[in-house]
C-alpha cells in the first residue's frame, strides 16, 4: 500500500513540474532528477504481491535482533556508511495523506508531497513532526487549485530564487502574511530561507538574490571611537561569509547592499540627510523638513546650554541614542523638559537631542516598496503638555521610554478615530510621496519606511525616523505583497545589469 502511495506521489510531482515549467518531457525528467536526487521515471510499477496463508502460531512473536530493527534516525541524518541511492520513504509520523521525500544532504531542504492534492511544499530541515505540522497548516489555508492557478500565471521566463535572512520572529510574521509563499509568485519568485548553522555554499549556489535584514545579525558595535560605519560593526560569522560570497559571485546579488543601509544605523547621518529635504518645499505647498537637532557626546558639557540655543532647540526635547539599531539600548529614549533633566539622564551616549514636535498624537507611517509608496496613520505620543503633567505627577522630571513599546498613556488621552481622520485631511500626500522618491534615489534602497508628523500650528511636515525593511503591516496584504515581490524582482534586474556592466572583460 505504501509503495503504491510513493509511486502515485512521484507521478503527481512529475505532472506538477510539467504544468509549472511548460517544458519538454526530456527537460522535465532532468528537472525532477535535479530536485529529487533521482530519476522518478526509473521507479518501477509496484509488483502484484503474492499472498499465502500463514499457519497460526500459538507462540508469541519474537522481536527482531537489534541489527534488524528499523532505525529511528531521521531520513536526513548522515550515516557512517556510504549513502544508498535516494528512495522515497513514508515517515511514521506523517498522516496517510502526506509523504516525505528526503533529498541529498548537501541540499538543506525537504519536499513534502500530498498524494491527495499534488501540492509541493519546500521547508527547512526540522523534525518530521514539525515539518508535517507546517504542511498541514499550509494545506488548510491554501488549496491546491489556487496554487496551480497562480503557478500557471507565471510566465515562461526564468523563475528567480530569493534567499532570505532575518530573525525567526520577523520571518514568521512575513510568512504568515504570505510574503514567502511555497509556490512561485505571479512574477516568478521562489523564496527559500538561508540558515547560517548549515553550510552556506550549498544553500546559495542556486540563489539569484539575497533579501536580508542585516541589522538582525549585528553582534556588537564598538563605541570607543567616533561612529563611522561599517567601522566598529561586528556582524555574525554567517553574515560576513554571505557578504563575501555575494561579492565574489557575479550571478548573485544582495537586496540591498550593506553599504546602502549603513546611513540608517546612525541617527546623526539620518538627520544630516533629512536636512536636504527642505529643497522639496515651495510656497505653494506645506513645508517639509527635518527636526532641529544636536549631536551630544557629554550631557555635562558646560557649553551644552549654548549649543542647544545655537541649534534652535527649546524645551521639551527628545533624546535618542545615536546608534539607531543593532544594540540592546538603541531604542532607550527620554523626554526632557528643562536643562537640569540632563543630569544623570539614562540615555546612551553619543546621543541626538531633537526637538519634540507637538503633533496631536497622530503619526503617519510611509512605506516605500520599490516604485510603490503606501502610508497609514497611527496613534502616537501625546503633546508635550500632557507628557509634562505626567512627569510632574510622577515627580521624575524627565520621561524615559523605549520606542519599541507603548508609553503608559490612558485611553482618554489618546486621539479619537474622528480626530485621526480630521488630521489625515491635512496631510499633503503628494509632498511626502515626492520625499519618498527622493529618499529612494538618494539612499539606493529597495524597501524602507519613514515616519512623518504634522506640527500643530505651522502645518510643517516633519520626518522623524527612517528604517530599513520595515514590516509594513499597516498596509493591506493584498496591496503590499504584490508590490513587495515586484520591488524585489525589479531591484534584482537592476543590480544584475549593474554587475554585468561592472564585471571585468576577460582577455581574448
Amino acid at each position: 500500500m505504501s509503495y503504491m502511495l510513493i509511486y502515485s506521489s512521484i507521478a503527481s510531482l512529475r505532472t506538477f513540474l510539467e504544468g509549472l515549467k511548460e517544458i519538454s518531457n526530456e527537460e522535465t525528467k532532468k528537472e525532477s532528477k535535479l530536485i529529487l536526487g533521482f530519476d522518478p521515471s526509473t521507479v518501477a510499477a509496484p509488483p502484484t504481491p503474492k499472498t499465502s496463508p500463514s499457519p497460526p502460531s500459538s507462540s508469541p512473536a519474537k522481536s527482531p535482533p537489534p541489527s534488524a530493527r528499523p532505525s529511528s534516525r531521521s531520513p536526513l541524518a548522515p550515516t557512517s556508511s556510504p549513502p544508498s541511492p535516494p528512495s522515497a520513504v513514508a515517515s511514521s509520523e506523517t498522516s496517510p495523506s502526506s509523504l516525505q521525500i528526503p533529498i541529498p544532504l548537501q541540499v538543506p531542504y525537504t519536499f513534502l508531497i500530498s498524494s491527495q492534492s499534488s501540492t509541493l511544499d519546500l521547508i527547512s530541515p526540522r523534525s518530521d513532526a514539525t515539518a508535517v505540522a507546517d504542511h498541514r497548516l499550509r494545506s488548510s489555508t491554501v488549496s491546491s487549485s489556487s496554487q496551480m492557478e497562480e503557478s500557471e500565471a507565471v510566465d515562461n521566463k526564468k523563475v528567480l530564487t530569493i534567499g532570505y535572512v532575518m530573525k525567526p520572529s520577523r520571518e514568521e510574521d512575513f510568512f504568515k502574511r504570505g510574503a514567502f509563499p511555497v509556490h512561485p509568485t505571479k512574477n516568478g519568485l521562489v523564496f527559500v530561507p538561508i540558515r547560517f548553522h548549515l553550510p552556506l555554499a550549498s544553500q546559495v549556489q542556486n540563489v539569484d538574490a539575497v533579501l536580508h535584514k542585516a541589522t538582525d545579525e549585528i553582534i556588537s558595535i564598538d563605541l570607543s571611537f567616533p561612529l563611522d560605519f561599517p567601522k566598529g560593526i561586528s556582524f555574525s560569522k554567517g553574515m560576513h561569509e554571505l557578504e563575501r560570497y555575494v561579492q565574489t559571485h557575479s550571478d548573485c546579488c544582495m537586496i540591498d547592499p550593506l553599504i546602502n543601509i549603513y546611513p540608517l544605523l546612525d541617527r546623526y547621518k539620518i538627520q544630516q540627510l533629512l536636512l536636504e529635504l527642505q529643497y522639496l518645499s515651495n510656497e505653494s505647498r506645506n513645508r517639509l523638513r527635518a527636526p532641529h537637532f544636536l549631536q551630544v557626546d557629554n550631557f555635562h558639557n558646560p557649553k551644552l546650554k549654548e549649543q542647544l540655543a545655537e541649534a534652535r532647540l527649546s524645551f521639551p526635547l527628545i533624546v535618542k541614542p545615536q546608534v539607531a539599531c543593532g544594540v540592546a539600548d538603541a531604542h532607550d529614549m527620554a523626554l526632557v523638559f528643562k536643562y537640569e533633566d540632563f543630569n544623570g539622564l539614562g540615555v546612551p551616549l553619543p546621543a541626538i537631542v531633537q526637538e519634540y514636535v507637538d503633533h496631536g498624537s497622530s503619526l503617519f507611517k510611509f512605506y516605500v516598496l520599490g516604485e510603490k509608496v503606501f502610508h497609514a496613520v497611527k496613534k502616537s505620543m501625546p503633546n508635550s503638555s500632557y507628557l509634562l503633567s505626567m512627569a510632574e505627577k510622577d515627580g521624575s522630571g524627565s520621561v524615559l521610554f523605549n520606542s519599541l513599546k507603548s508609553l503608559p498613556i490612558s485611553k482618554e488621552d489618546r486621539p479619537s478615530d474622528q480626530g485621526i481622520k480630521a488630521d489625515k485631511m491635512t496631510l499633503n500626500v503628494e509632498l511626502v510621496n515626492d520625499a519618498a522618491r527622493w529618499l529612494k534615489k538618494r539612499l539606493g534602497l529597495t524597501i524602507f519606511g519613514f515616519d512623518v508628523v504634522i506640527q500643530e500650528g505651522t502645518g510643517d511636515h516633519v520626518i522623524v525616523d527612517l528604517n530599513y525593511l520595515p514590516s509594513f503591516k499597516e498596509v493591506p496584504d493584498s496591496d503590499a505583497m504584490p508590490a513587495f515581490w515586484e520591488a524585489i524582482k525589479n531591484s534584482y534586474e537592476i543590480m544584475k545589469e549593474k554587475k554585468l556592466t561592472e564585471a571585468p572583460i576577460a582577455d581574448t
